[in-house]
């Protein structure tokens, strides 16, 4: 890609293909095995403990004496694709694209204007509703 010639400085070289000088000489550390072996224990604890999150997954880690990080911990399972599979913030809330009664109630009081005030409606849709 990147050679030393006489005819093109290495200076332009990278300015023609957009890498930066000091970008030229930078080698990627490789990942160590104390690291491999943490990824590895990661995934046998997300394999037996799907639902744990990373929160969950450092304290099983502190608890067999390895020290580990949350933010260490979310960044190796964002690597490893790993997720849990326990249920996520606002999934009780509904969904966007459909609307609720409320929203009804006050579509027909803007489209009926006979009813003497809104009051009326609203104690309407709530007269269904069981209160145990």
């Amino acid at each position: 890609m990147i050679r030393v010639q006489d005819d093109i400085s290495l200076r332009r070289q990278c300015e023609l293909l957009a890498v930066s000088r000091s970008g030229l000489y930078y080698e990627p550390v490789g990942t160590s095995a104390e690291e491999l072996a943490l990824m590895r224990r990661i995934d046998e604890l997300h394999l037996r403990w799907p639902f744990y999150g990373s929160r969950k997954l450092c304290e099983a880690l502190r608890g067999e004496g390895l020290r580990v990080n949350r933010k260490h911990m979310q960044r190796l399972m964002r690597l490893m694709g790993l997720e849990s599979v326990a249920p996520k913030p606002s999934t009780s809330e509904p969904a966007p694209e459909h609307q609720s009664s409320l929203r009804l109630v006050s579509l027909e009081l803007e489209l009926e204007a006979e009813r003497p005030s809104g009051r009326v409606a609203w104690e309407r849709e709530f007269a269904g509703i069981d209160r145990a």
